[in-house]
This record gives C-alpha cells, structure tokens and sequence, in this order.
C-alpha cells in the first residue's frame, strides 16, 4: 500500500516538472521581429520590382524585391535600430518633388523589438502629363457656371478656362508638378470688392487627377416677416408667401410669436404675402395683405409686418 502512494506521488512531481519546463518554453522571449514593406503609387496601384534596403548605422542588413503586390518582408530581424531605404520605381518620383519636404523613400530609427511585426508604406508619384478638375460653388454649394478658372505654377500662368454647367472647368495634359487655381467671384453674385479665392500646393502626377474645390460667396440674406391681428397679436399658423418678379419661391407658415423665416435668399427685390386661414381674412392690399418692394443686401435680413384680421 504504501509503495503504491509513493508511486503515484513520484509521477504526480514527475508530471509538475514537466508541466514548469514547458511553460518556461512557451514564455521564452521571441529574439526576432519582422519588418514589411509596401510600395505603391499615389493612387494605391501597388508597385513590383522595387529595391528595399534594410541596414543599421553600421552596415546593410538585407536587401529585398517588391513582390507583385508591392510587397517585401525581412522576417528574423535581430532586435536593433534599423533604417529602411527604397529604390525609386521606373518612371515613378518621390511624392516630396511634388510637394516639398523630406524625401519620402527612406524610415530611419525604426526599432525592431522581440516578436515585433512593423508594416512601413512607401508612395510614390508617376510621372506624366495629369489633369486638374476644379469645381467652383457658392456657400450652399450651388455650382457656378460661366466663371473663369485661371491654372497657374510658380512660372506664371498656363491656362484659363470658364466653368461649366456643372461649375467644373478640366484642365487636361497638364505637366507633371504643382500648381494652383484661382478664380475671382464675378460682380454677378452681389458681393462687391468679394477677394479672389485660391488653392495652392496641388500636387499633378500621371496617375490622381487633382481635385480642387473653390467656394466663393454669392450675395445672401434673410427676409423673416411676422403676421399680426388688428390688436397687434401673432397670428399663429398662417402660410406666408415669398416671391419675386420670376414668381413664387417658397411658403412657410408662422410659428408662436407671429414670424417664419426664409433663409440663404438670393440678393435682389422680393416680395411677401400672407394667405387666409381659418378665423381670419387676409386683404390683398400694400402694406396690409402683401409687402413687395424689399431690397435684400449681403447678410442683411429684413422683417417685413404682414395684417389679418382675426373674425
């Protein structure tokens, strides 16, 4: 009896070791870490057949190919600090000849720790004759037509092109480099002495089209009429009618305190009515029934009286 305890207590320790071993197998610290490298083009396009350099302060380390996917992996990198430094594609440049700043190909002081997984992404432009696609709007984003888009870099000016229905003027073989747009808001918007409006640093490749969007400002304001009784009261509920010379442009009825309000209304003269409604007459007369004659600025709003008569 006692001879089977002690069998059973020497695999029961015999198993607790062999139990702490492997998990001191399991916890023992990855000594490797991998670095993967993307190439790809300002569209995304990936980028096959570029060179990638991985090197510490003292030497290279590795040197790969980007796969068909514009892929290159460096797997069981040593833990160190590490730079990564790629080959310029064939009829591709750095996206900083482009747009200015620290060339875009090289990722220094990369640390690469134990088990670590790093993913660095590479763009790059192609070069080529590109387009620009600027789109002129106003504040509610009604496009502009007839306005013209002048193109230009830091030579002068390369083209002028006026705005289509849709507000786009495309300009098209457009060298590789970067540009800017310009356009000045033509007096017809109501906004005197309004500044011209400009996008700089547009980058053009073979590739992305650029895209600009120019927001100028049209000549709004704000017209708010309120319907009153014969004591001065609100009336409540009552449609009112804004107009102008080319007919009807919107209705809205009145709130608590008597007033709607017709808001982003194009500058220029306008005109309010109010209609009749249950327990009350409304008399088409100037000043009573109707007001015309109003004179909306830039920003301005005007506050019109409108009379009913309550039954």
């Amino acid at each position: 009896m006692m001879r089977v305890r002690g069998l059973a207590l020497g695999v029961l320790l015999l198993g607790g070791l062999g139990s702490l071993g492997c998990e001191q197998l399991l916890t023992r610290p990855i000594l490797y870490g991998t670095v993967r490298v993307e190439a790809v083009s300002r569209s995304g396009a990936a980028l096959p057949g570029v060179r990638v350099e991985l090197y510490t302060s003292f030497r290279p380390m590795g040197y790969a190919i980007t796969d068909a996917a514009g892929h290159a992996v460096f797997s069981r990198v040593p833990r160190a600090q590490y730079g990564v430094v790629m080959g310029l594609p064939p009829e591709y440049a750095l996206v900083s000849e482009l747009l200015g700043g620290p060339p875009g190909n090289r990722v220094d002081g990369l640390n690469v720790d134990a088990g670590s997984d790093t993913t660095l992404r590479f763009v790059f432009a192609r070069r080529g004759n590109g387009i620009v696609e600027a789109t002129v709007v106003d504040q509610l984003d009604v496009p502009i037509a007839g306005v013209t888009v002048t193109l230009y870099r830091s030579s002068g000016v390369l083209a002028n092109i006026a705005t289509d229905l849709a507000g786009l003027a495309r300009f098209t073989d457009v060298p590789f480099g970067q540009y800017g747009v310009l356009v000045v808001p033509p007096s017809s918007l109501g906004v005197p002495g309004a500044p011209a409006v400009v996008r700089d640093g547009l980058a053009v490749d073979a590739d992305v089209p650029a895209t600009p969007r120019l927001v100028v400002q049209r000549c709004l304001g704000t017209i708010r009429p309120q319907v009153l009784d014969q004591d001065n009261l609100p009336v409540v509920g009552m449609p009112v009618t804004l107009y102008h010379g080319g007919g009807e442009m919107a209705t809205e009825s009145t709130g608590a305190d008597g007033r709607t309000s017709f808001t982003d209304v194009p500058c220029g003269n306008w005109g309010v009515y109010a209609s009749g409604i249950a327990g009350y007459t409304v008399d088409f007369v100037r000043n009573v029934g109707f007001v015309d004659g109003l004179g909306l600025t830039n920003a301005a709003t005007l506050t019109p009286t409108l009379r009913a008569t309550r039954q």
